[in-house]
């Protein structure tokens, strides 16, 4: 799926992660087998700053290691600004007293 226009992932994006780098990385695990199934998906007003909370499933210096099935992807962003010409606000069609 990330690899259709439109997707973008922004875990792969920050760690510069080919899509086969990305299905290696563990976020699932069921006894010996290794998935990954947790994805990001982000639209162009987040911008993503790091994911230093996130961990490989089975890493046992990860916080939620033994807890579940799966290992949660912690990431840090910011909501961009953006600042519009006003001739592009729409009208006001009442205004508060």
């Amino acid at each position: 799926m990330i690899a259709q226009p439109g997707y973008k992932d922004p875990f792969a994006q920050v760690y510069r992660m080919t899509e086969t780098e990305l299905r290696k990385w563990p976020t699932a695990g069921f006894m010996r087998l290794r998935m990954h199934l947790d994805h990001i998906f982000t639209g162009p007003l987040l911008k993503w700053v790091d994911f230093d909370q996130t961990h490989a499933f089975g890493d046992k210096t990860c916080s939620f290691h033994g807890l579940s099935d799966h290992t949660p992807i912690i990431g840090r962003c910011r909501v961009a600004t953006t600042t519009r010409h006003e001739s592009h606000r729409p009208r006001a069609t009442s205004r508060p007293e």
